[in-house]
């Protein structure tokens, strides 16, 4: 039987072939393998579309610093054993962001460009990120938010909440016996359970036969899935593009956008973040410091830091201290956080002077963000090469004289094409016309 191939366009009709760098990567080309018969659904998301999904596609990668930009979905669902595996494409870049296998249970496999196949336990621990609690796997990968939280987050615990005892009561949780505290609130797995769980206890092996299959299904890394009624998780039940909330995937139409009147971190102005019915202004703290509300990840967020050198929080914003020295404004000009800022003669800064989109040094915003000669394009992300370089790849030349590429594609910017061989990066496999014998 061959392989099923489903291609779902939500923007429309492409020429190119996303599939073929997902079946570049290893994890994904060892599941056609073992897995012939499986089924592969390709869906395209503009840069726009992908606002909706962002949370998704962080998660499953374990990548707090995915952007907006045009992704391809890969799925390849194998029908006989209800395994998949997922992988997100970077349209822009051309190259694949992450490929996620699932297992029956919690197990995952993540396979990122330049990085080993590691073997994850999701739903492993919970801790804060941005003022909130998230799911982390074994791996160190930051998974689906567990928790939103109001005041923010301290020692993976929510601040501002009444006070809970830990470890109060155990339950069932996702097949495995979980320590609860008084707040119900979920805490650390106290037991690991091979056959499911049952009133807060491990259902034994012989009682297996006794759970029916698909009892209820809910939530598990933002899709829906089946569970049986020994709490045990199944197969799939829906793929959800926008989350999936109380057992059901969230609509388009339902997904609010989040506001900020201030634009962001705007720490010298007040600026309200609103999302649906929610609004949080900025506001100042006893001790001096600002509370800046902004949106991430289309979520309220919230950061406190303290005003710079010359300004005190007023009002939810750092303003200016009026004093009795006589400070000339826009005196001089410094690189101050990435961008160029104006200071008066005594040292406080005030507006800024150039948004530097390359970043600032030496008083100056920099021109370009290239990639330079000898450096891996992986470890230096700039558009592109500087200028007079070109992109080679890290194919190698074996003792045998067969090439091979032990960066899996990773590209390296060179001088290739100027009749000198630079043996530290350039070779006959990668640079045939400057290193022919």
């Amino acid at each position: 039987m061959g392989v099923l191939l489903i291609i779902v366009s939500i923007s429309g009709c492409t020429t190119l072939n996303p599939e073929d760098l997902a079946f570049a990567n290893p994890l994904v080309k060892q599941f056609m393998d073992d897995y012939p018969n499986a089924e592969i659904h390709i869906t395209h998301f503009t840069a726009e579309q992908s606002e909706q999904i962002l949370e998704n596609i962080s998660a499953q990668c374990g990548n707090p610093f995915i952007t907006t930009k045009d992704y391809y979905r890969v799925t390849i669902d194998d029908p006989d054993s209800g395994l998949e595996v997922v992988a997100w494409i970077d349209w822009e870049k051309q190259e694949i962001e992450c490929a996620v296998k699932y297992g029956t249970e919690e197990e995952k496999t993540i396979s990122k460009p330049g990085e080993p196949i590691k073997e994850c336990k999701a739903h492993h621990e919970y801790k804060c990120h941005g003022n909130h609690l998230y799911w982390y796997d074994s791996c160190g990968n930051k998974e689906e938010k567990k928790e939103a939280c109001k005041h923010g987050c301290e020692n993976a615990t929510c601040q501002g909440k009444d006070s809970c005892e830990a470890n109060a009561e155990f339950k069932c949780h996702g097949g495995h016996v979980f320590w609860y505290d008084s707040c119900g609130n979920l805490g650390y797995k106290k037991q690991a359970c091979e056959n499911g769980c049952e009133n807060g206890a491990c259902t034994q092996a012989q009682n297996q036969t006794n759970c029916t299959v698909q009892h209820e299904y809910k939530c598990y890394e933002n899709h829906v899935y089946w569970y049986d009624s020994c709490g045990k998780k199944g197969d799939k039940k829906e793929y959800c593009n926008n989350g999936c909330e109380e057992g059901a995937c969230i609509e388009a139409n339902e997904t609010e956008n989040c506001t900020d009147s201030d634009g962001g971190k705007n720490y010298l102005e007040k600026g309200n973040a609103t999302k649906g019915t929610s609004s949080l202004s900025d506001h100042c703290n006893g001790d001096g410091t600002l509370t800046e509300k902004y949106c991430e990840g289309n979520e309220i967020e919230a950061e406190t830091v303290s005003c710079d050198e010359g300004y005190e929080c007023d009002d939810g914003a750092c303003v200016q201290v009026q004093n009795e020295t006589n400070c000339t404004a826009h005196f001089k000009y410094e690189c101050r956080d990435g961008d160029l800022y104006w200071l008066d003669s005594c040292g406080a800064k005030e507006d800024m002077k150039e948004d530097c989109g390359y970043g600032c040094e030496s008083g100056a915003c920099l021109e370009s963000n290239c990639t330079e000669e000898g450096q891996l394009m992986v470890v230096y992300p700039g558009y592109e090469c500087c200028e007079g370089l070109v992109a080679i790849s890290s194919i190698n030349v074996t003792v045998n004289g067969t090439c091979e590429d032990p960066l899996l594609g990773v590209s390296i910017c060179s001088n290739c094409g100027d009749a000198v061989c630079d043996a530290t990066w350039e070779n006959l496999c990668n640079c045939p016309e400057d290193c022919a014998e």
